[in-house]
């Protein structure tokens, strides 16, 4: 498990279980690989489970930060994944005339994986507000174009999406 930035910081929010990253996660199995990572071209994330995270960021600088450099986070890998949840969206893309296309292009917005550790790991492609006492995320929503939250241990609540 690795996670990505864009940018050389990211967000911690508790130093032992929430932390957001605006570049991606890239999870490798024994013989396949899962990742979400920023899309530069749609402006949003995108997911792939046959590629690795670079087919995403391409050229971009982007910073790699070792899962098991986070705390807690290491004590995850090579931990057998017990069970999956996988929350869905969708986008719809635009013809030339600003049109809206019919199809819908889903993508995950939300993995809870269980391990056999018992723990759990969130991770969600959000929009949130930060409130400052006591220092936190709030009003978060799911969100294509926003952060990755990854979240350990704290399975936090997320808006649903209002399409129109």
């Amino acid at each position: 498990m690795e996670f990505f930035n864009l940018n050389d910081s990211y967000l911690i929010i508790n130093p032992a279980s929430q932390w957001v990253f605006d570049g991606g996660v890239q999870i490798k199995f024994t013989d396949s690989v899962f990742s979400i990572g920023w899309e530069y071209e749609s402006e949003g994330f995108d997911f792939s489970m046959e590629n690795t995270i670079d087919v995403f960021l391409g050229d971009e600088e982007y910073f790699p930060v070792a899962a098991k450099q986070i705390p807690g986070i290491s004590r995850l890998i090579g931990s057998k994944i017990t069970d999956a949840k996988i929350k869905w969206d969708y986008y719809q893309n635009m013809d030339e005339e600003g049109e809206i296309i019919p199809e819908k292009i889903f993508i995950p917005v939300e993995l809870l994986l269980t391990f056999e550790t018992h723990d759990t790991l969130q991770l969600a492609l959000v929009s949130y507000q930060i409130k400052e006492n006591p220092f936190g995320l709030t009003e978060l929503q799911y969100n294509q174009s926003g952060e990755l939250l990854i979240s350990l241990n704290e399975v936090l609540t997320i808006k649903e999406t209002s399409h129109q």
